[in-house]
């Protein structure tokens, strides 16, 4: 029963993040896309329960003001990476792990207990670890120009870790009002130097002007600096709709990260997403064939903020003394990664494509 003791002392909010069997006192995990903790040893599921209440944001205008002191927070222990940095959480039973971002052993003795904003809301795995290895082995044999050692390497090397990466989620009322033009093209004829008739596009301007609100739900912010950005937004979108309120449960049997992008930083990022919406929206407003917009200006009200984890499917692999690393989204199965090129394949194929021009120039 000791071990059993050990696994309830890893708490979140007051509530465990391993969970015995009822049945043989063994941990319980939780199953993808199944709603359940399921024993690892004789299989029992136990079904998750609803989450007493719905998920409440948080309002950012207060968090300004009052910083950490006027919102909930986690004690959660965390492993820090010596290679790239990151900060996981790691579920009780681990007894070694890699980093799931760059490769690099964790040292899992030096766990070290830090306050976070706790999560208000995840989205569970929807993917097992099967289904998130297929999906990789499909997108690895869709590779054109990839080294024929890529996949030896990839199978020997990669270690798929469930993962749940931190997001800021942003609410926000939005007023605008613009000044700008609207373009007409119409065809005019006109007479050449050599008094040869001619037509040409010409583009006439009408002032435009006007106002637009727009309410923005759920506008994303990564709170992680362990991956690049480009990976990260070719993971969406994801179904926020799905969303539920916080549970340890969900995370049983996963890693997590800890955020190191924080709120302020996050809603930067995610008022640029907003403001490149509404420009959008009056470009749209203002119609025609072409846009000018000379001001625009935007007030944001009502803010309101929410801590998700959304999870994912990784592997960091090492192939020429290079790291590449893949993500599956665990919801849609999309992936995206790195890849290296074959520059022998690349010459190869312009030798070929060479080859092939010359033999038609030949034939004219």
């Amino acid at each position: 029963m000791g071990e059993i003791a050990d696994q309830h002392a890893a708490t979140a909010n007051g509530r465990a993040l391993a969970f015995p069997c009822p049945g043989c006192g063994s941990a319980q995990r939780y199953a993808p896309g199944s709603g359940d903790l399921v024993c690892v040893s004789c299989g029992a599921h136990r079904p998750i329960a609803a989450a007493p209440g719905g998920i409440v944001a948080q309002d950012y205008a207060r968090y300004l003001a009052e910083g950490e002191r006027g919102a909930p927070t986690d004690e959660v222990r965390l492993v820090t990476c010596p290679g790239c940095g990151a900060a996981v959480s790691l579920p009780p039973e681990v007894a070694a792990q890699a980093c799931a971002f760059c490769a690099t052993p964790l040292v899992l003795d030096q766990r070290e207990t830090a306050r976070r904003l706790a999560p208000q809301a995840l989205l569970p795995f929807g993917l097992d670890a099967a289904t998130a290895q297929s999906r990789f082995r499909s997108w690895l044999g869709g590779l054109w120009f990839a080294p024929n050692a890529l996949k030896k390497a990839a199978r020997q090397e990669e270690s798929l870790q469930g993962l749940y990466l931190p997001y800021w989620a942003y609410d926000s009322a939005s007023a605008s009002d613009y000044v700008g033009e609207r373009g007409r093209h119409r065809r005019e004829e006109y007479t050449d130097s050599a008094g040869r008739r001619q037509t040409r596009l010409v583009t006439d301007w009408f002032p435009a002007s006007g106002e637009l609100a727009l309410d923005f739900e759920n506008v994303l912010a990564t709170g992680s600096r362990s991956l690049p950005g480009d990976l990260t937004e070719a993971l969406e979108p994801w179904d926020l709709d799905r969303l539920q309120p916080w549970q340890a449960e969900y995370l049983s049997g996963f890693a997590a990260e800890a955020y190191r992008v924080g709120v302020e930083e996050g809603y930067a990022a995610a008022e640029q997403r907003m403001r490149q919406a509404i420009e959008q929206a009056v470009r749209q407003q203002i119609g025609g064939d072409e846009q000018r917009i000379h001001e625009l200006r935007t007030r944001f009200s009502g803010t309101r903020f929410k801590h998700l984890l959304l999870p994912l499917w990784i592997s960091s692999y090492r192939f020429n003394g290079k790291l590449y690393r893949f993500l599956v989204n665990a919801r849609t199965g999309e992936v995206q990664g790195e890849r290296p090129w074959s520059a022998w394949k690349i010459a190869g194929a312009v030798l070929v494509a060479l080859i092939v021009i010359v033999w038609i120039l030949l034939q004219q």
